[in-house]
């Protein structure tokens, strides 16, 4: 009643214990007991007037009194609620075997029927919920099947429950005495929404109550006593006086249920009899009814029908007075009995009611023939206006809109080269999630991040663990072959503006602080950075910048051509005497793009300058017959096309486009360029770039900081030799050149953003990286993310059988589109250009040279080297300025095709990976179209022992079906890389489910721009020579002359699983328990077995035999173990708890349900229940999905927010 109390937390404490079904048995129910034999043996009144004494009722139940308003009116008004509460429960809580002629099957099936009338319950919240006897059983088998039926649980989510037969839905009772204030409230609101939907009354009335046994048999003098029908005709009366303060409808409810009680009662003895119920003399009677004709009851009623006072609980008032009138022998008047035979009138209500409605359907149809009678009319008389109107114009006008959209839907989109379609514009207005103020996206707008977590990941490994049973670790700043350890970026996509996320970062960090010793740990950790997002509490680390789309940032300065021509230089030619006017013009424009600008500012400035130029090729796999022409030809001819101004074919009008210059370059000319700049690279160092003001550092210190990177020649020196070999040189220039007034700038804070973002990925990669890397592997390390963060939601995509470029959920295609952009000014505008142009230069030295400093073709993942490749060429001859972004041109092309052809090579390399892949499909090529495919076949064949089926040899067309089968995740994984770099809409083929592989392929290869046939990809005279060095490089030697190294090798993009389990936990027991822990001997030694799910390991969990140290701190064998095979992230099976463990790090983890269920539905947590229990593989596969989404430290996290801190396990010795 809201009063004060002595000891308020403990008593709290104590009723939560008196209430629960562990406990009630001997507290709350042995009370009860107790009060009803005080009732049966004390006079009734004297034991009411000792009640309200108790209650402090004593002013309250005097008639006259009145009451002030004040605080104490609403406490006396919840004292009265409670009192009536207890008399409900003293007078109708029968159901104790020697207090009602009841069994003790018959209690557990009372308690079972008025849970289930709160909500369908689980097996185990039932038995949670019911009381145990001495061999800790609650008899719920027993009666469960007899009233209730069981709904199997619908895939892997929910629990099996049980739901109520209709027939026990009239035992149930309002006011159970078992049921909380919350359960009470919800039951009532269930049953009368289940009446509303049967169309029937919403009336609750008690259900039959079983015969009192002798003992007890007094309780029934309580309900006829004149004190108590005085107290039940008082809160009638003051419930219909508007001048009463101390009312509430529970009052008048809990009353009218006290009176349907006695109601049941007279029924139930007058038509037992006098002599027929034991404990009560022969000539006893009844005379509930009787009294209340006396005490004037019905009146109050009836009186009581008329208030608005209790709208809520008319209809039960209706039936208490029927009732009562019934019992009393009163015949009801018409207007009284109407709704108990009111048939017929119902049915000519019904008929009145079709003819009311066929009368207002007739006014209708008559109003709606008038209203076309005026149309018509109006017609007639304005006949001329009509005629001369211009429909022609608008038909017209139509027929030309239409065919553009057809001829837009049958234009296929096409992501890379010089047809690329027009980018679809984006979302470009955010609202920030803390100041909720709008902003448009754009390169001078307030800086807008959105929140994002990084990690390393071991999920994808392909090898976990290598020869000597060690697990697999690598130092490459590059996506290795084995797909890890590799960075993975997640975000949940909301955005804030950047200095709102700082503001907020700040005041989570200092209340961390302050609260640090208050409470249970937290579920993220302030000193490495981790927040939870403001919105959706997901954990993060660090923030993405939001960057504008490409084609907005790559805008030149407009200058009309006469202008552009006039204020350009030209370039010395070997051939310019013979190339003409046109050929000049030309000159002097590549000149001009390629020398414009100034030397990148400082990054303190916020202000630096970045482009790229669109280019166009008449194919991407251009002949090579054409290159190879003539002198005399080739210059006048080729070039003329190459590099002739124009405006751009894809662009409409108005596109920021329009005035770029258009390049074409064939694959040849492009790899000849690549092939110059490695013959003039040259090794420098931090220290001699350095400016020669700087003083001279000590010759050990100059050591230790020094970083050996790689420059080239200009660009002009390579556009020459080009141009000596008549190849197009001056295109290939074009492909470096920053146009002018395309530079960039962007707020300081978003430059501040991308160094927190880049150092989060550097600390979470450096522990994998030697010191000789770690200096400049940053950029490396970024690209190294975006790549392995994309190739991973490929394999999200494909084990939940989606399509990839149709169905990402809005979280991946908020996080590939902010972290691909955002790469891409890593690449151009952030990172040092120096170090930039160095690695492009050691990418290319991977790709086309043999150098054992280089990793082979088998080390290195070829997406991963693609998107690293595509970043950061652009840089290659940028000297101190800022780089062209990448814009899916030409070069990207090149750099696809390229790539891909190393992908072909891996495949190829190893046939076995190819044996499984289905082939039972036509392909559109012929056998001469894939021979090229058996010319690398047989360059393999002479570098390294391998040996190759026959039908491989004799039938090139199957070869090649098996290399598109064994690429598609390749393909895929490009195909969402350069559709968030281009802003090219997808094809609306590939967002189809019922896709069949064979057609993905060519769907992906046209949106690609790739060729269909392996002679087109491999129609260069560099192609095989290339090849020709892969298969050849040292390492490639080295792993071959290892069989079974060379024999596990897999290029195939494929679903990581985690380990089988059996079907039947008791065969999972048995696996493990010959298990014996390594260090202990004697009986302790098989005590808490635990089962990795990675890579299916038995450890020791939660003890301390097996602890091993960890950068200095002693852990549990299963947080050591995660450490080494999932990179700090684990799932382990506890076996003989039947528990399943997430860890995430070394301080972080949960409990989570395990996937093997009972027939009930449930899993059996800690072995309690002793049910068997089978492997639900909807479950698994759940866990199976958490763990390839990289969500298992958000499924931590989630679940130590929810948890009550009393209990929390010692994660770092687990």
């Amino acid at each position: 009643a809201g009063m004060w109390r002595r000891n308020g937390f403990s008593i709290t404490q104590q009723i939560y214990w008196w209430h629960n079904p562990r406990c009630r048995g001997e507290m709350y129910d042995r009370d009860i007991q107790m009060l009803q034999l005080a009732a049966a043996n004390i006079d009734p009144n004297q034991f009411l007037i000792q009640l309200i004494h108790k209650f402090g009722l004593d002013k309250w139940a005097n008639l006259n009194s009145e009451m002030n308003e004040d605080e104490s009116l609403k406490q006396t008004t919840i004292l009265v609620e409670e009192f009536f509460a207890l008399l409900i429960t003293i007078i109708g809580e029968r159901f104790v075997p020697g207090i009602g002629a009841i069994q003790e099957q018959d209690v557990i099936r009372r308690e079972v029927i008025q849970l289930l009338c709160v909500e369908p319950m689980s097996n185990s919240a039932l038995n949670t919920a019911l009381v145990e006897n001495v061999n800790r059983e609650t008899g719920l088998e027993r009666v469960i099947d007899e009233v209730a039926n069981f709904k199997k649980p619908a895939g892997a989510k929910g629990k099996g429950v049980y739901e109520l037969k209709d027939e026990y839905y009239s035992e149930y009772n309002v006011f159970f005495y078992h049921y909380t204030r919350e359960d009470q409230s919800k039951a009532e609101n269930v049953q009368r929404a289940r009446l509303k939907a049967a169309n029937q009354k919403q009336v609750l009335p008690p259900p039959p109550l079983p015969r009192l046994k002798p003992e007890y048999a007094g309780i029934y003098n309580l309900l006829q006593s004149d004190l108590m029908l005085y107290l039940l005709k008082l809160v009638i009366d003051r419930a219909d006086n508007l001048k009463s303060k101390c009312f509430s409808e529970d009052q008048v409810h809990k009353v009218l249920h006290l009176i349907a009680i006695g109601l049941r009662e007279h029924e139930a003895l007058k038509s037992a009899g006098p002599g027929d119920i034991p404990g009560l003399p022969p000539n006893f009677e009844f005379l509930f009814v009787r009294k209340a004709e006396d005490m004037n009851l019905l009146a109050s009623l009836e009186k009581l029908t008329s208030s608005h006072r209790i709208d809520s609980y008319k209809q039960i008032v209706a039936w208490v007075t029927q009732h009562l009138k019934t019992a009393l022998g009163i015949k009801q008047p018409k207007e009284d009995t109407k709704g108990e035979g009111s048939g017929e009138e119902s049915g000519e209500a019904a008929d009145a009611k079709a003819a009311r409605a066929k009368l207002a359907a007739a006014r209708r149809q008559k109003i709606m023939q008038q209203m076309q009678l005026q149309q018509k009319s109006f017609m007639k008389e304005n006949s001329k206006l009509f005629d001369e109107t211009p429909s022609g114009i608008r038909e017209q006008k139509m027929s030309i809109s239409e065919s553009e959209n057809q001829e837009d839907i049958a234009k296929y989109p096409v992501c890379l080269g010089p047809q690329r379609s027009n980018p679809s514009p984006q979302e470009t207005s955010f609202t920030c999630i803390l100041c909720q103020e709008e902003e448009e996206l754009q390169s001078d707008c307030r800086t807008l991040v959105t929140t994002a977590f990084i990690q390393t990941s071991k999920v994808l490994c392909r090898v976990r663990k290598d020869a000597n049973g060690k697990a697999v670790t690598e130092d490459s700043p590059f996506l290795t072959s084995n797909l890890g350890p590799a960075p993975h970026t997640s975000s949940c996509g909301h955005v804030m503006h950047s200095d709102c996320w700082k503001k907020y970062f700040d005041d989570t960090v200092e209340t961390e602080k302050r609260h640090y010793r208050s409470r249970h740990p937290a579920s993220f950790d302030v000193d490495k950075q981790e927040f939870l997002c403001p919105l959706c509490r997901t954990l993060s680390n660090t923030v993405i910048p939001l960057i504008p789309q490409y084609d907005g940032l790559q805008v030149p300065t407009y200058i009309p051509t006469s202008e552009r021509l006039s204020e350009v230089k030209q370039i010395p030619s070997p051939i310019e005497e013979d190339s003409g006017p046109e050929w000049a013009e030309d000159e002097e424009m590549n000149e001009a793009v390629q020398n414009q600008g100034e030397a990148r500012s400082n990054k303190s400035d916020s202000t630096l300058s970045s482009s790229s130029t669109e280019m166009e090729a008449v194919t991407p796999m251009e002949s090579e017959s054409e290159e190879q022409q003539s002198p005399a030809a080739g210059p006048s001819t080729s070039m003329e096309d190459a590099a002739m101004p124009s405006t751009s074919s894809g662009a409409k009008g108005g596109s920021r486009t329009s005035d770029l210059v258009t390049v074409r370059l064939a694959y040849s000319a492009w790899l000849e360029g690549l092939f110059a700049a490695l013959r003039n690279r040259k090794n420098i160092s931090e220290e001699t770039s350095s400016s020669s003001s700087e003083s001279e550092q000590s010759t050990s210190t100059a050591s230790k900081n020094t970083s050996v990177g790689f420059t080239t020649c200009s660009l002009d020196q390579v556009s020459k030799e080009l141009e000596a070999k008549h190849l197009d040189g001056r295109s290939f220039a074009s492909l470096y050149a920053v146009p002018a007034g395309a530079e960039l700038s962007f707020h300081r804070s978003v430059y501040e953003t991308m160094n927190l973002f880049c150092q989060t990925i550097f600390k979470s990669s450096s522990s994998e990286l030697s010191q000789d890397h770690q200096d400049d592997a940053i950029p490396l390390l970024v690209w190294k993310s975006c790549s392995f963060t994309i190739v991973s939601i490929v394999i999200s995509a494909m084990e939940a059988d989606k399509p990839v470029l149709g169905a990402l959920s809005s979280r991946h295609n908020d996080c590939l589109s902010a972290l691909i952009r955002f790469c891409g000014i890593v690449g151009s505008n952030f990172g040092d250009p120096k170090v930039i142009r160095s690695h492009s230069l050691k990418l290319l030295s991977m790709l086309l040279e043999v150098d054992t400093s280089n990793p082979s073709v088998l080390e290195v993942d070829m997406f991963g080297l693609l998107v690293s490749l595509t970043y950061s060429l652009p840089s290659l001859f940028n000297g101190e300025s800022a780089a062209p972004l990448p814009s899916c041109n030409i070069q990207d092309l090149h750099i696809l095709r390229l790539l891909y052809t190393a992908h072909i090579t891996q495949l190829l390399l190893n046939p076995a990976q190819l044996q499984d892949i289905d082939t039972d499909f036509d392909v559109n090529v012929s056998a001469m179209d894939c021979q090229p495919l058996l010319d690398i076949v047989h360059i393999i064949q002479e570098a390294v022992p391998q040996t190759y089926p026959q039908e491989y040899l004799a039938d090139p067309i199957l070869v090649w079906k098996k290399i598109m089968m064994g690429s598609l995740g390749f393909l895929r994984s490009c195909g969402l890389f350069y559709h968030y770099l281009s802003d090219v809409a997808t094809p609306a083929e590939l967002s189809s489910a019922m896709l069949l592989p064979e057609d993905e392929f060519s769907f992906l290869a046209r949106y690609l721009a790739l060729p269909t046939s392996p002679r087109e990809m491999l129609e260069s005279d560099y192609s095989l020579s290339i090849i020709r060095k892969w298969v050849n490089h040292p390492n490639v030697h080295i792993r071959f002359n290892h069989a079974d190294s060379a024999n596990n090798l897999s290029f195939i993009l494929k679903v990581p699983k985690l380990v089988s389990l059996p079907d039947d936990y008791s065969e999972l027991m048995n696996s493990v328990s010959n298990f014996t822990c390594p260090k202990t001997v004697g009986p302790d030694a098989r005590n808490t077995p635990s089962m990795c799910l990675v890579c299916g390991q038995i450890l020791c969990s939660q003890s301390y035999c097996c602890q091993a140290e960890l950068d200095g701190s002693s852990v549990g064998a299963c947080t050591y173990h995660a450490h080494h095979c999932g990179a700090g992230v684990g799932i382990f099976l506890w076996v003989r708890k039947c528990k399943m463990v997430m860890l995430s790090g070394r301080s972080r983890g949960c409990f989570v349900p395990t996937p093997y269920l009972d027939q009930y539905g449930e899993t059996d947590f800690g072995l309690d229940r002793g049910n068997p229990l089978s492997l639900c593989p909807e479950r698994y596969a759940k866990i199976q999905r958490m763990w390839v989404n990289h969500w298992i430290p958000e499924e931590v996290t989630r679940n130590q927010e929810a948890s009550s801190g009393h209990h929390i396990p010692d994660w770092l010795t687990f």
